[in-house]
């Protein structure tokens, strides 16, 4: 049974009694779906999912949008980006803006119409 808890500061919410790497019915994603639109981010604390699991719970907020940066993009699952500081051993960057480069954007501010969230 999902559990929705106000985060410290009071705009998100903490959800819990969800294990995302499992089928979800229509019920509970509607649940989700609501909550997003209503608290604006939701956070799922201590899930370990593979990249195929990332992409199939993030669907269920809507389709996913593969990324123009194909240097971002998971090689696995071109749905996952990478945003990340690290690098390779060869010195690389993993992903994108990690190194400090972004003071604000908007994601898909070019598309007629953007992502619902991000």
């Amino acid at each position: 049974m999902l559990k929705l808890t106000p985060a410290d500061g009071g705009f998100a919410r903490i959800v819990e009694g969800i294990a995302l790497h499992e089928p979800q019915d229509e019920k509970t994603r509607e649940a989700l779906d609501l909550a997003l639109a209503e608290h604006g981010v939701l956070v799922f604390r201590r899930q370990a999912l593979s990249e195929a699991e990332l992409a199939e719970a993030a669907s269920w907020f809507g389709v996913l949008e593969l990324i123009v940066r194909e240097d971002w993009a998971s090689k696995y699952q071109p749905e996952i980006t990478y945003i990340s500081n690290m690098r390779s051993p060869g010195g690389d960057t993993i992903g994108g803006i990690g190194q400090g480069e972004l003071a604000w954007h908007s994601d898909q501010s070019y598309m007629t119409e953007p992502a619902t969230g991000s």
